[in-house]
């Protein structure tokens, strides 16, 4: 690793540091969205991307996820386990550690822990997608990411979830425990939300929790999730191939489409 960005993101286990750095950046610099192209996205293996795995069962009961749960609705529901997630973990996207994509590893490092055991996006997205489907949630964690004809392109990673009154996949955003709706107070999806930042439209965030703060929100709509939504990904399936590992280059891939969602909802029912 570069010793600079050793030296820079130590610096960052301190949130009033990584509060400055986020709130010093140049939005002017930011890439403007556009639309991606998806020849070079695989599919998705449909049928296991919500694969119920055996460690979701030690999941629920080591973090008592029954009774976490709050709410009448999906939507009420999963926002809860979002908020739990929230308040037991710190999030910083300059952390480096590399954790294994595997929610007992993530969870275990951060749980209740301070803000030197913060974990990324990835981390955070993998946790709650896993946390949702341990849930009996349909959820899988998405990559958006900026356009890569730039040197210097940002990327986020977020969760999107079915609910079943709303018959629609909604977007959440566990680093931030946001989510969003246009301005009639209709929540949206990936592709709805990127959309309307084209179409010039408001989105609103709400929940917005930067680790127990309200800073950097501007940063955050324009650099984690405006300019990101250019590129939009998944991962092949939910299955345990390659969650284990600590070497970088054989992380599991976003390199998938999403779900179409037609073919869900006939799947679905």
């Amino acid at each position: 690793m570069n010793v600079k960005l050793l030296i820079r993101c130590r610096k960052l286990n301190k949130l009033e540091n990584y509060i400055a750095f986020l709130n010093n950046q140049d939005l002017n610099k930011i890439p403007p969205l556009s639309i991606g192209g998806t020849e070079e996205l695989r599919n998705t293996n449909y049928d296991n991307l919500f694969s119920y795995l055996d460690e979701y069962d030690i999941l629920k009961k080591k973090y008592s996820l029954d009774d976490v749960i709050k709410g009448e609705t999906d939507f009420e529901k999963a926002l809860s386990l979002m908020q739990w997630l929230t308040d037991t973990t710190y999030y910083n996207g300059m952390q480096l550690k590399l954790l294994p994509d595997n929610t007992l590893s993530i969870l275990k490092f951060s749980y209740k822990k301070p803000f030197k055991y913060a974990i990324n996006c990835r981390d955070k997205a993998i946790a709650l997608a896993d946390i949702l489907l341990a849930c009996g949630f349909k959820a899988y964690p998405i990559a958006i990411v900026g356009d890569k004809t730039f040197a210097d392109y940002g990327n986020h990673l977020l969760v999107q979830v079915y609910l079943r009154e709303k018959k629609k996949w909604v977007l959440l955003d566990p680093s931030f425990n946001t989510y969003f709706t246009d301005c009639n107070n209709d929540t949206l999806d990936v592709f709805e939300m990127r959309n309307c930042f084209l179409e010039g439209k408001d989105v609103v965030i709400h929940g917005y929790n930067f680790n127990g703060t309200q800073e950097c929100i501007k940063v955050y709509k324009e650099a984690f999730i405006k300019s990101c939504l250019t590129n939009i990904s998944t991962w092949h399936d939910n299955s345990n191939a390659n969650r284990y590992t600590t070497v970088f280059k054989k992380r599991k891939a976003f390199d998938c489409r999403l779900p179409e969602y037609d073919l869900f909802e006939e799947w679905y029912r």
